[in-house]
């Protein structure tokens, strides 16, 4: 008999045991909750006050104030610089296109008239040498002079119609080149400076409406943000008032 109470009791000493050394789940509660409260507590310490997002709100709306006034200024100044880049242009082209009428109304046929003159010049005095060269021979032909003498004068009017003949060769050369050459050359030149002129105005239009773009651009994202940042300090004055 006392062996089967001893064998009845084992089991009942080992469950307690057992128990014993097991955790209590309610002791044990309080310290979870007291450390998730902990932990809940931190957090809620290192997010912003009403008061300091107000106020990271007003800096924001400040920030965006002076964006937008450089913006401005920034635009005033590039839409300076481009008409001022229109206005030289313009300019430019103007100088370029009363250079070239100046030269085909006056300059061109003051050019042609020089050459002409000098032509006739040099054909005048050509005939001219001929002329005193033949009353020369004939005079001599008459009167009875020493041979020598006769031989000098003559020779001198012969060499004042070789040279005459040269100088008009000379005259009618320089006249063509000038006709064919030069002034054609120097008119293609003065019409090409005129062309470039007009493409740097078309250049400088066309820089100018890009600049009108960027600055409209510029301007209207400034303003959006500037707009952003009041309504984000409205809702940052509204949630600290309730709060």
């Amino acid at each position: 008999m006392k062996r089967f109470l001893l064998l009845c009791a084992l089991p009942l000493t080992l469950w307690t045991a057992s128990c014993e050394s097991m955790p209590s789940s309610k002791s044990e509660a309080p310290a979870v909750d007291a450390a998730a409260s902990g932990d809940k507590g931190k957090e809620d310490s290192d997010e912003p006050s009403a008061k300091d997002k107000v106020a990271k709100a007003e800096r924001e709306v400040e920030d965006g104030r002076i964006e937008l006034k450089i913006a401005q200024a920034e635009a005033e100044s590039a839409a300076r610089k481009a008409q001022d880049d229109v206005d030289d242009a313009e300019h430019s082209l103007q100088e370029a296109t009363n250079a070239l009428d100046q030269f085909m109304k006056n300059e061109r046929e003051f050019e042609l008239s020089k050459v002409k003159l000098g032509l006739d010049r040099a054909s005048w005095r050509l005939e001219a040498e001929k002329q005193e060269l033949a009353e020369l021979e004939a005079m001599y032909q008459k009167d009875d002079v020493a041979a020598l003498t006769k031989e000098l004068v003559l020779q001198r009017g012969r060499k004042g119609v070789e040279f005459a003949e040269r100088e008009l060769a000379h005259e009618q050369r320089e006249a063509s080149a000038t006709r064919e050459f030069e002034l054609p050359k120097k008119q293609r030149e003065m019409e090409q400076e005129k062309r470039e002129k007009e493409n740097a105005l078309r250049e400088a239009k066309a820089e100018k409406q890009k600049s009108v773009d960027e600055i409209e651009l510029k301007l209207r994202k400034a303003r959006a943000g500037l707009e952003d940042a009041e309504k984000a300090l409205a809702k940052a004055r509204e949630k600290a008032a309730k709060a």
